[in-house]
Protein backbone atom coordinates (compact mmCIF):
# COMPACT_ATOMS: atom_id res chain seq x y z
CA UNK A 1 0.00 0.00 0.00
CA UNK A 2 1.42 3.25 -0.87
CA UNK A 3 1.59 5.90 1.79
CA UNK A 4 1.39 9.48 1.87
CA UNK A 5 3.61 12.30 3.05
CA UNK A 6 2.10 15.17 4.78
CA UNK A 7 5.22 16.76 5.71
CA UNK A 8 8.75 15.98 6.31
CA UNK A 9 10.37 17.34 9.52
CA UNK A 10 14.31 16.91 10.23
CA UNK A 11 15.72 17.54 13.67
CA UNK A 12 19.17 18.98 14.44
CA UNK A 13 20.91 19.20 17.71
CA UNK A 14 21.77 23.17 16.50
CA UNK A 15 19.54 25.79 15.26
CA UNK A 16 21.97 26.69 12.88
CA UNK A 17 22.29 23.47 11.40
CA UNK A 18 18.15 23.26 11.45
CA UNK A 19 18.98 26.65 8.95
CA UNK A 20 21.36 25.11 7.05
CA UNK A 21 18.70 22.93 5.72
CA UNK A 22 16.56 25.89 5.23
CA UNK A 23 19.17 27.09 3.46
CA UNK A 24 19.21 23.92 0.99
CA UNK A 25 22.07 22.50 2.53
CA UNK A 26 21.55 18.94 2.59
CA UNK A 27 23.85 17.50 5.06
CA UNK A 28 24.73 13.84 3.73
CA UNK A 29 26.73 10.79 5.21
CA UNK A 30 27.56 7.21 4.17
CA UNK A 31 25.28 4.71 5.08
CA UNK A 32 28.39 2.91 6.57
CA UNK A 33 28.17 6.18 8.87
CA UNK A 34 25.20 4.69 11.02
CA UNK A 35 25.99 1.35 10.94
CA UNK A 36 29.19 1.99 12.62
CA UNK A 37 28.17 5.34 14.91
CA UNK A 38 27.59 4.25 18.80
CA UNK A 39 24.42 6.24 20.45
CA UNK A 40 25.95 7.61 23.53
CA UNK A 41 22.39 9.14 24.27
CA UNK A 42 20.44 6.22 22.83
CA UNK A 43 18.14 8.74 20.38
CA UNK A 44 18.17 5.78 17.53
CA UNK A 45 20.74 6.64 15.31
CA UNK A 46 23.32 3.55 15.52
CA UNK A 47 21.89 0.83 14.03
CA UNK A 48 24.60 -2.45 13.23
CA UNK A 49 21.62 -3.81 10.53
CA UNK A 50 22.27 -0.47 7.86
CA UNK A 51 23.05 -1.47 4.53
CA UNK A 52 21.38 -5.14 4.82
CA UNK A 53 20.66 -6.15 1.33
CA UNK A 54 19.44 -10.01 2.89
CA UNK A 55 18.64 -11.46 6.37
CA UNK A 56 18.76 -15.27 6.48
CA UNK A 57 16.86 -17.13 9.79
CA UNK A 58 19.71 -19.93 10.61
CA UNK A 59 17.26 -22.66 11.46
CA UNK A 60 16.16 -22.01 7.49
CA UNK A 61 19.93 -22.19 6.16
CA UNK A 62 21.89 -25.42 5.40
CA UNK A 63 26.07 -24.11 5.99
CA UNK A 64 29.10 -26.03 4.99
CA UNK A 65 32.67 -25.70 5.67
CA UNK A 66 34.83 -27.61 2.89
CA UNK A 67 32.25 -30.01 3.10
CA UNK A 68 31.83 -30.23 6.84
CA UNK A 69 27.42 -29.09 8.02
CA UNK A 70 28.30 -26.16 10.21
CA UNK A 71 25.66 -26.91 13.44
CA UNK A 72 23.39 -23.42 12.46
CA UNK A 73 21.72 -24.18 16.23
CA UNK A 74 24.97 -22.90 17.76
CA UNK A 75 23.98 -19.44 15.99
CA UNK A 76 22.23 -17.26 17.69
CA UNK A 77 21.60 -14.50 15.38
CA UNK A 78 20.07 -13.73 11.69
CA UNK A 79 22.82 -13.96 9.37
CA UNK A 80 23.04 -10.58 7.61
CA UNK A 81 24.53 -10.06 4.34
CA UNK A 82 25.99 -6.55 3.74
CA UNK A 83 26.79 -4.66 0.53
CA UNK A 84 30.02 -2.71 0.58
CA UNK A 85 28.97 -0.19 -2.27
CA UNK A 86 25.65 0.04 -0.63
CA UNK A 87 27.72 1.29 2.39
CA UNK A 88 29.61 3.93 0.59
CA UNK A 89 26.08 5.31 -0.56
CA UNK A 90 25.41 8.75 0.85
CA UNK A 91 21.84 9.49 2.50
CA UNK A 92 19.72 12.50 3.72
CA UNK A 93 16.91 11.18 6.54
CA UNK A 94 13.69 12.90 7.23
CA UNK A 95 11.45 12.04 9.86
CA UNK A 96 7.94 11.97 7.78
CA UNK A 97 4.30 12.60 9.04
CA UNK A 98 2.50 9.98 6.54
CA UNK A 99 -0.89 8.10 6.25
CA UNK A 100 0.74 4.69 7.61
CA UNK A 101 -1.43 2.00 7.12
CA UNK A 102 -4.60 4.25 7.07
CA UNK A 103 -6.37 4.79 3.53
CA UNK A 104 -9.77 6.12 4.94
CA UNK A 105 -10.74 7.69 8.33
CA UNK A 106 -14.43 7.30 9.39
CA UNK A 107 -15.41 10.09 12.04
CA UNK A 108 -15.05 7.35 14.98
CA UNK A 109 -11.73 7.04 13.90
CA UNK A 110 -10.45 10.36 13.75
CA UNK A 111 -8.75 10.45 17.34
CA UNK A 112 -6.85 6.77 16.55
CA UNK A 113 -6.11 8.40 13.52
CA UNK A 114 -4.20 11.59 15.38
CA UNK A 115 -2.61 8.79 17.75
CA UNK A 116 -1.14 6.76 15.45
CA UNK A 117 0.31 9.69 12.98
CA UNK A 118 1.79 11.95 16.27
CA UNK A 119 5.36 11.77 16.82
CA UNK A 120 6.58 9.62 19.27
CA UNK A 121 8.37 11.18 22.53
CA UNK A 122 11.61 9.59 21.93
CA UNK A 123 11.37 10.87 18.67
CA UNK A 124 12.26 14.63 20.10
CA UNK A 125 15.55 13.38 21.57
CA UNK A 126 16.99 13.58 18.03
CA UNK A 127 17.48 17.22 18.42
CA UNK A 128 15.53 20.48 20.25
CA UNK A 129 14.91 22.24 16.68
CA UNK A 130 13.49 20.62 13.61
CA UNK A 131 12.78 22.09 10.32
CA UNK A 132 9.52 20.99 8.88
CA UNK A 133 8.96 20.96 5.15
CA UNK A 134 5.61 22.62 4.29
CA UNK A 135 5.75 21.40 0.70
CA UNK A 136 6.82 18.02 0.13
CA UNK A 137 6.23 18.27 -3.80
CA UNK A 138 7.82 21.14 -4.02
CA UNK A 139 11.01 19.81 -1.73
CA UNK A 140 11.05 16.81 -4.26
CA UNK A 141 10.69 19.09 -7.59
CA UNK A 142 13.96 21.03 -6.04
CA UNK A 143 15.81 17.98 -4.89
CA UNK A 144 15.07 16.57 -8.96
CA UNK A 145 16.13 19.65 -10.66
CA UNK A 146 19.66 19.75 -8.39
CA UNK A 147 20.54 16.31 -9.05
CA UNK A 148 19.42 16.79 -12.72
CA UNK A 149 21.95 19.68 -13.03
CA UNK A 150 24.92 17.53 -11.46
CA UNK A 151 23.70 14.60 -13.27
CA UNK A 152 23.49 12.52 -10.36
CA UNK A 153 21.59 9.04 -9.73
CA UNK A 154 19.41 9.45 -6.88
CA UNK A 155 16.33 7.56 -4.98
CA UNK A 156 13.54 8.86 -2.44
CA UNK A 157 11.69 6.36 -0.77
CA UNK A 158 10.05 6.16 2.79
CA UNK A 159 11.81 3.67 4.67
CA UNK A 160 10.01 -0.13 5.05
CA UNK A 161 10.38 -1.68 8.64
CA UNK A 162 10.67 -5.56 8.94
CA UNK A 163 10.85 -8.05 11.85
CA UNK A 164 14.51 -9.35 11.79
CA UNK A 165 13.75 -12.16 13.69
CA UNK A 166 11.23 -13.42 10.60
CA UNK A 167 12.46 -11.90 7.87
CA UNK A 168 14.01 -14.33 5.17
CA UNK A 169 16.11 -14.06 2.13
CA UNK A 170 17.29 -11.09 0.19
CA UNK A 171 15.15 -7.52 -0.08
CA UNK A 172 13.95 -5.79 -3.60
CA UNK A 173 17.39 -4.63 -5.17
CA UNK A 174 15.77 -1.20 -6.52
CA UNK A 175 15.01 -0.86 -2.62
CA UNK A 176 18.17 -1.74 -0.93
CA UNK A 177 19.07 1.12 1.45
CA UNK A 178 15.80 1.65 2.33
CA UNK A 179 14.79 -1.17 5.18
CA UNK A 180 15.33 -1.13 8.84
CA UNK A 181 14.26 -3.20 11.74
CA UNK A 182 10.73 -2.28 13.28
CA UNK A 183 12.31 -1.24 16.61
CA UNK A 184 13.29 2.17 14.35
CA UNK A 185 9.75 2.34 13.28
CA UNK A 186 9.00 5.23 15.53
CA UNK A 187 10.94 7.44 12.76
CA UNK A 188 9.06 7.04 10.03
CA UNK A 189 11.72 7.98 8.03
CA UNK A 190 12.17 9.13 4.57
CA UNK A 191 15.73 8.91 2.65
CA UNK A 192 17.29 10.37 -0.10
CA UNK A 193 20.13 8.01 -1.79
CA UNK A 194 22.55 9.39 -4.40
CA UNK A 195 23.68 6.10 -5.94
CA UNK A 196 26.82 7.27 -8.16
CA UNK A 197 28.62 9.68 -5.75
CA UNK A 198 32.37 8.75 -5.13
CA UNK A 199 34.21 9.87 -2.30
CA UNK A 200 37.51 8.24 -0.34
CA UNK A 201 37.18 10.01 2.37
CA UNK A 202 34.02 9.02 5.07
CA UNK A 203 32.83 12.53 6.13
CA UNK A 204 30.03 14.08 5.68
CA UNK A 205 28.67 15.74 2.14
CA UNK A 206 26.71 18.88 1.82
CA UNK A 207 24.79 18.78 -1.12
CA UNK A 208 22.69 22.23 -2.38
CA UNK A 209 19.11 22.14 -3.54
CA UNK A 210 18.45 25.62 -3.36
CA UNK A 211 17.02 27.49 -0.77
CA UNK A 212 13.71 26.20 0.86
CA UNK A 213 12.92 29.52 2.59
CA UNK A 214 9.87 29.40 1.18
CA UNK A 215 8.88 25.97 2.07
CA UNK A 216 9.93 25.30 5.30
CA UNK A 217 9.57 26.21 8.61
CA UNK A 218 13.11 26.28 11.51
CA UNK A 219 11.24 25.84 14.87
CA UNK A 220 12.07 24.50 18.50
CA UNK A 221 10.99 20.65 18.35
CA UNK A 222 9.00 20.86 21.67
CA UNK A 223 6.75 23.43 20.24
CA UNK A 224 5.89 20.19 17.59
CA UNK A 225 3.61 18.57 20.09
CA UNK A 226 1.02 21.41 20.34
CA UNK A 227 1.37 23.42 16.56
CA UNK A 228 1.15 20.00 14.33
CA UNK A 229 -1.98 18.79 13.95
CA UNK A 230 -3.63 16.17 11.64
CA UNK A 231 -7.21 15.90 10.23
CA UNK A 232 -8.16 14.47 7.18
CA UNK A 233 -9.36 16.16 4.52
CA UNK A 234 -13.62 16.45 3.79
Amino acid sequence: MERMIYTLIKFARRKEHAEDLQNGLLYMNKLKTFREYRDLDGHLRSDPYEGVIGIFQPDKVKIEFQGTPIDTKSIVAPILVHDKLLLEKYAFCMYSVNSQNWTQVRGEELEQFRSDLAIHEEVYGLGPYATVITDTTMFVQRIRAAMTSKGHSWRLALVEYYDSSAQMGFFDQSLWGFHKRHEFQLLQECRLIIDDLQSTTDGPFMFDVGSLRDISIVTPSAYLKDSLNIDPRE
